[in-house]
């Protein structure tokens, strides 16, 4: 069993010399918090969550910062832990050798940490092997003497690669803001981390709303309870009463128990207040929590469906991105935006370009059949143009000799008659211009002297009197009808009820003497059908 010693006093000794022990740094409850990661976020909320590295958490989630510290002891715990046999030489021996049990107590260790950091430091104090024996200092434990140089070659040797991480990895050990459009994996864990816990919470403060019972306060309980009881009491004395044959109650006695009844009414009246109040107020929560838990749902479910997009296409702008609290929808109304655009400026352009396509396409094959129908016959063309080409072109070059002889002769002859033509159609066009000018100066003379007749002068006169005339009668009549309107109507109007009543007995007349002239005739038949002197 090892001594213990003061922490503050306790120091190293040299190899060889007798064991003694060192108080060796652990880490702290609160380092344990923020550097182990948490296995279960959704079993343990309010442990490790990526909440704890916003300072005010809001309903969304614009930057998400990481903590040069927390990224730091994250990463070599997470070493420690998962990769003990670094520190530890593997050895062909199945016998158990000092590194394998230094690995084992680091395994060992950071799993106790593990299990400290999400059940708590009470519940695993007093089984984690490395706790000071006194219990009075959890940050510090005793170590061997042997186990000292093992654990400060480990100690230097951690630094060194903190050093070395330090200057390859600048980002893994300073604050960096990164938005939360950016579809990185750590920040899509980080946000999805911060959802899960606002699902869980919402989840929990449900569950909690939905196993509230009621109970009644104290004073209103009691009070129900004794009220009840001096009703039993005057029961009692009721039926004692009657047992015994006594004589009713006095006034005092029965307005006491009217009274008592009373209160007890409105206590009890007072008691279902408080019950509807509490499933008031429950129901209230119940909703609340209800609609948190689903609006974080369907955020969690937009925000999958924003990575999606955002992996496949590109992220939004920043500014885009804190518009709203639903990237994805955003996302996907202008992704099916622009589908609709291209599918209306399909529908608009793809019938033409299909059959422009189709136009070159037939243009194309046409010229490509024709092309290899022509390959078939063009060896032939060329042989039969080889064949006659000695023939025809001795013809060919005699008819050309005598064409341009033919072609000199007519240039010759076309410049030797250009000057006597020319000559003879300039004294032609010069006679038929004079020719022209005297019938034109003949034509005006004769209209001149026809014009300035005193006819002509008289028939003007008379025709600007006529329409000067034509135009007073005009003004007159409208002049006139304006006037006397009323009364040419009404003489107009009697005169056609004169004509139509004239036409009407015109009519009449004739139409009784035929009917007369009928009359006469049927009578005077029958007179000499049925006088006897006919018979």
């Amino acid at each position: 069993m090892p001594q213990q010693s003061n922490p503050e006093t306790s120091s190293p000794t040299q190899h060889g010399s007798t064991p003694t022990t060192r108080a060796y740094p652990r880490l702290s409850p609160q380092t344990r918090a923020t550097s182990l990661p948490s296995i279960h976020p959704t079993k343990f909320l309010n442990v490790a969550s990526p909440l704890s590295t916003l300072a005010r958490p809001a309903p969304s989630v614009k930057q998400i910062w990481w903590s040069a510290k927390h990224k730091k002891e994250r990463l070599f715990t997470s070493f420690y832990a998962h990769h003990p046999q670094a520190f530890a030489p593997s050895s062909p021996s199945h016998l158990p050798l000092p590194a394998d049990d230094e690995a084992a107590e680091i395994s060992t260790f950071f799993q106790h940490q593990q299990r400290a950091l999400l059940q708590g430091p009470a519940v695993v104090k007093d089984t984690t092997p490395f706790r000071r024996c006194d219990g009075k200092d959890e940050a510090f434990t005793v170590v061997p003497a042997k186990r000292l140089a093992k654990l400060e070659r480990l100690e230097q040797y951690l630094q060194e690669e903190e050093t070395r991480l330090q200057a390859q990895c600048v980002w893994t050990f300073h604050d960096t803001p990164i938005s939360a459009r950016m579809p990185i994996q750590f920040v899509v864990v980080a946000v999805n981390s911060i959802l899960d816990t606002t699902i869980a919470d919402a989840a929990a403060r449900w569950l909690h709303h939905d196993s509230r019972t009621f109970t009644l306060p104290d004073r209103l309980a009691t009070a129900i309870q004794h009220t009840t009881k001096h009703l039993a009491h005057f029961d009692h004395v009721a039926r004692v009463n009657k047992s015994l044959k006594q004589a009713m109650r006095p006034h005092q006695q029965l307005h006491a128990l009217v009274t008592t009844q009373a209160n007890l009414r409105s206590l009890e009246l007072e008691a279902a207040e408080h019950r509807e109040t509490f499933a008031m107020h429950r129901e209230d929560a119940l909703q609340h929590a209800h609609a948190a838990w689903t609006q974080a749902v369907a955020r969690k479910a937009d925000y999958t469906t924003y990575i999606q997009f955002a992996l496949e296409f590109q992220p939004l702008s920043e500014l885009d991105f804190n518009a709203t609290a639903m990237p994805g929808l955003l996302y996907e109304r202008r992704l099916r935006a622009g589908c609709r655009r291209l599918e209306r400026f399909y529908r608009h352009f793809g019938p033409l370009r299909r059959a422009k396509k189709h136009a070159a396409v037939l243009c194309i094959q046409s010229h490509l059949r024709g092309a290899t129908a022509r390959g078939k016959y063009r060896p032939v063309l060329r042989f039969r143009v080889q064949v006659r080409e000695a023939f025809f072109t001795r013809h060919f070059r005699a008819w050309h000799v005598w064409a341009t002889r033919v072609a000199r002769t007519k240039r010759i002859m076309r410049a030797v008659l250009a000057t006597q033509q020319r000559s003879c159609f300039s004294l032609w066009q010069q006679f038929v211009v004079d020719r022209r000018r005297e019938k034109e100066a003949k034509v005006r003379l004769a209209l001149a002297n026809m014009l300035q007749t005193k006819s002509q002068v008289v028939f003007r006169a008379w025709r600007r009197f006529a329409r000067t005339r034509r135009r007073a009668d005009q003004l007159f009549e409208k002049a006139i009808v304006h006037a006397r309107g009323y009364y040419f109507r009404t003489w107009r109007a009697g005169m056609q009820a004169a004509q139509l009543a004239r036409r009407q007995l015109r009519c009449c007349v004739r139409l009784q003497s035929r009917w007369r002239t009928h009359r006469a005739t049927v009578s005077v038949d029958h007179m000499y059908t049925c006088s006897p002197r006919a018979l």
